[in-house]
């Protein structure tokens, strides 16, 4: 529901970068700082300080939905540091040129023109990408390429790939736009295939034109929704004197889909299945029964492993993302340490 409220947040401030509606002060607010700013003169550190700030709140329609949007994304990191520095960075990045211009004297200030609003929907574009990225967490893959080739091909023909006419950087900017017409409906087809992806959005084609001479690749993990179940078949691995590790997955854990794809994928991990029983919490319907799973163990959520010994004890917890390397090195040494 959070990132449901952060999504509709993120694509309600870029509204206000395409012109349906503008965030700014009130108006009897900016006429009296106006005023204030066009009675400061220059020269003390303090009044330029003043005059700067009091600037920034005029423009604040020009930086408001960005600035949402920066602060709204660090929000869902809570990570002070990371917020901290994307600010001290944003800071910088609207500083320099004001700073570069001061210097040059405004002898290379852009001339005034399309190119303005042109660059103010591409921030449009970049905070509803924002949005369809907190959304894709929680949806399924197949949707979450729809939505990212709905956005791609639109802002592709907005920007007029078959426009007649162009000249100079109006011929790049259409090579741009029929590239990101031609990715926007790959994508959207690999959605269609049932083979939703955006790095390899035509690589159903090959799976296709290889499928009479390859079998489909059972996954390492035994994915299990309901909590009894999986007590089951961890009482059935102890039985057979195997160990387990117990994966916490859900469709909404970007972690989890990422050692998905690039960690649990590995075929060379078939060999310890002999040894190791697999199995997978789905943890994306979050049900009471498994939030009492989850609070036996002390743990948080996914991304979590959990190690348990052939005699079905508790031996290691590993909680955050993995690579490959250090997946096999803990498989490795759990059964070392037996």
């Amino acid at each position: 529901m959070v990132l449901v409220s952060f999504s509709v947040l993120f694509v309600l401030l870029s509204l206000s970068m395409f012109g349906f509606y503008e965030l700014q002060l009130p108006m009897f607010i900016r006429d009296r700082l106006d005023k204030l700013s066009q009675r400061s003169v220059g020269g003390p550190y303090l009044g330029v300080g003043i005059m700067g700030a009091v600037s920034a709140l005029i423009v604040s329609p020009c930086v408001s939905a960005p600035l949402a949007g920066a602060l709204i994304y660090i929000s869902t990191t809570g990570d002070a540091v990371l917020g901290g520095s994307v600010l001290f960075v944003m800071s910088l990045g609207m500083g320099m040129p004001l700073l570069l211009v001061g210097l040059g004297g405004g002898k290379y200030l852009p001339k005034a023109g399309m190119w303005m609003m042109q660059v103010k929907a591409a921030f449009g574009v970049i905070l509803l990408g924002v949005a369809v990225a907190l959304v894709s967490r929680i949806v399924s893959d197949t949707v979450s390429v729809y939505l990212w080739a709905l956005l791609i091909i639109v802002y592709a023909i907005h920007l007029a790939p078959f426009e007649s006419g162009g000249i100079g950087w109006g011929k790049t900017k259409q090579g741009i736009a029929f590239a990101l017409l031609l990715y926007g409906v790959a994508i959207f087809s690999s959605g269609l295939a049932g083979k939703p992806s955006l790095e390899k959005p035509l690589g159903y084609v090959s799976s296709v034109s290889n499928s009479g001479m390859a079998t489909e690749e059972q996954p390492l993990f035994d994915r299990i929704k309901d909590v009894e179940t999986l007590k089951n078949a961890m009482q059935k691995a102890k039985a057979n004197g195997k160990v387990v590790v117990l994966d916490m997955y859900a469709d909404w854990c970007t972690a989890c889909l990422a050692m998905e794809e690039d960690v649990f994928s590995n075929g060379n991990l078939k060999i310890y299945s002999n040894k190791i029983s697999f199995l997978q919490l789905d943890l994306t319907e979050n049900t009471s029964a498994q939030q009492a799973f989850l609070s036996k163990y002390g743990v948080f959520g996914p991304p979590t492993l959990l190690f348990f010994s052939s005699h079905g004890d508790l031996i290691n917890v590993r909680q955050g993302e993995m690579d490959l390397a250090q997946f096999n090195s803990v498989l490795q040494s759990t059964l070392a340490n037996l």
